[in-house]
């Protein structure tokens, strides 16, 4: 599955702008990220970086979605802290704190976030 060319068109569809086809394409890499053995493959195809696009969504269930799935990632598979935290990304988890939407999910991502300062601290 990891290298088939139906790969990088699920994460393709992380882009679209109905939520059910994100939550779906969503579901699918959040399963590979967690589920197979050849991650890296699958991050060097830009899964990670698309799941972490969709807390920019302007779709509420998107960004939902995308914490919520980002921060099983980073619980299950910690070697993939790398390819996800960053500068960019904890700033907008410590702005999204401070709303009364996603604020418990957010501290979800920056309490992993912590224990990884090298990724995003500069």
């Amino acid at each position: 599955v990891v290298d088939s060319p139906i790969l990088p068109a699920v994460i393709e569809l992380l882009k679209c702008k109905t939520i059910q086809m994100i939550s779906a394409a969503a579901m699918v890499v959040a399963k590979l990220l967690t589920a197979t053995d050849n991650v890296e493959r699958i991050v060097e195809l830009g899964a990670v970086a698309g799941m972490v696009d969709m807390i920019y969504s302007d779709i509420i269930e998107a960004r939902t979605c995308g914490i919520k799935i980002l921060y099983i990632i980073l619980s299950d598979r910690p070697h993939l802290r790398k390819h996800a935290l960053n500068r960019k990304l904890m700033d907008e988890m410590f702005r999204i704190v401070k709303s009364p939407i996603h604020a418990d999910l957010a501290l979800n991502v920056i309490e992993i976030g912590c224990q990884e300062p090298e990724y995003w601290i500069t």
